[in-house]
């Protein structure tokens, strides 16, 4: 019975472990929010973060099979290596978006990369960087500025996001507002490292109810055993 006691202690810790993981990813899940591409355009976002984390922003355009999406540009370069120029030249940066972010104490201005990721035929998205004013819209300064991107203290954080500008031809349009999570399959996050494994909650969810039901058969099988066996005791006493 001692090593069943054993076993029920490290399935409660593991099963507290695991909710407490399924809870922090929920709070850290991308937010997405439909926002209309005009000047005056905004939008409040509250943000829980478990720790510190940067903001990471892009836009999510729909159906760009069905009309001209040059303005949003294209990832292509000039093949130069940034890692030596500390930029890359866009051959099709693609109009201009700039978003504002102001949060309780600071304001930082993003500007939208040439469209890069692809999730469908009819869905692709331009990711965001700290802005940096040099009347260059095609050259943009990498690896991004990260400690420029609007800081996510532990808690809760409010932010207000504006379009400050937007091109002719994107004017108008609703896209979708990604926050992006800290945590994905493809990446994790500067203080996120050793919390990356909450992604898999409901793997270890489903380990941890099958082996909570080989703990319960376990347990009713020790209990009959551990009665009958009492029972046969008591039954010896009485015939004594």
């Amino acid at each position: 019975m001692f090593k069943l006691k054993i076993h029920w202690i490290a399935w409660g810790v593991l099963v507290c472990m695991v909710t407490t993981g399924a809870l922090i990813h929920y709070t850290v899940k991308p937010i997405v929010i439909p926002i209309k591409l005009e000047e005056t355009a905004s939008v409040r976002i509250p943000i829980f973060r478990p720790v510190p984390d940067s903001l990471r922003i892009s836009l999510k355009f729909e159906n760009i099979d069905t009309k001209d999406r040059s303005a949003l540009g294209r990832w292509s370069n000039d093949k130069g290596d940034w890692r030596e120029t500390g930029y890359i030249n866009f051959l099709e940066p693609g109009e201009s978006i700039l978003l504002q972010v102001i949060d309780d104490v600071n304001t930082t201005i993003y500007e939208a990369e040439p469209a890069g990721g692809v999730e469908s035929s009819e869905t692709v998205w331009r990711d965001f960087v700290p802005y940096v004013n040099d009347g260059r819209p095609n050259i943009f300064v990498w690896p991004p500025k990260n400690e420029q991107r609007t800081k996510l203290h532990t808690g809760k954080t409010n932010l207000n996001i504006s379009v400050l500008q937007v091109g002719a031809n994107l004017r108008g349009e609703t896209a979708s507002l990604i926050i992006d999570s800290p945590i994905s399959f493809k990446s994790v996050a500067q203080n996120y490292e050793l919390i990356w494994w909450i992604i898999f909650w409901p793997i270890y969810a489903f380990g941890l109810s099958f082996y909570g039901l080989i703990l319960a058969i376990k347990t009713i099988n020790y209990t009959k055993t551990s009665n009958a066996a009492n029972a046969a005791d008591a039954k010896s006493r009485a015939a004594d």
